[in-house]
């Protein structure tokens, strides 16, 4: 799947057989769950967007405080987001999977709660 962003708090959803258009706290989601999967400067298209620190993130033994502000600082620039109120990282070693669990109040008035799995490379 595709996201395109839009002006706003809309993005858009392209799959193999419709593009549907999704606002509000869908957008914000999908915004977050594309979000950490880029990398600073690594995006041709804007090398500004997605994840600072990338070495921090996948250090051998990562700085929990470190991977906090990290993450916090990335919910809170998402457009849409007014305020993350909960932050939670768990690093399971025999996977190499950071979970990421959180839950921010949007724009909109209404709250987002998640969790992502990020596999370690």
């Amino acid at each position: 799947m595709s996201c395109f962003n839009i002006p706003g708090d809309v993005a858009l959803n392209a799959d193999e057989t419709d593009l549907v258009l999704v606002q509000g706290l869908t957008a914000v989601q999908q915004q977050i769950r594309v979000g950490v999967q880029v990398f600073k400067g690594r995006w041709k298209y804007d090398r500004n967007k997605g994840l600072a620190e990338v070495e921090q993130i996948f250090a051998k033994s990562p700085d929990g405080r470190v991977l906090r502000t990290i993450f916090w600082d990335f919910l809170i620039s998402v457009p849409g987001v007014a305020e993350v109120q909960a932050l939670d990282l768990r690093l399971e070693r025999a996977s190499r999977t950071l979970f990421v669990t959180f839950r921010v109040l949007c724009e909109s008035g209404e709250i987002l709660e998640d969790s992502l799995g990020l596999p370690f490379e």
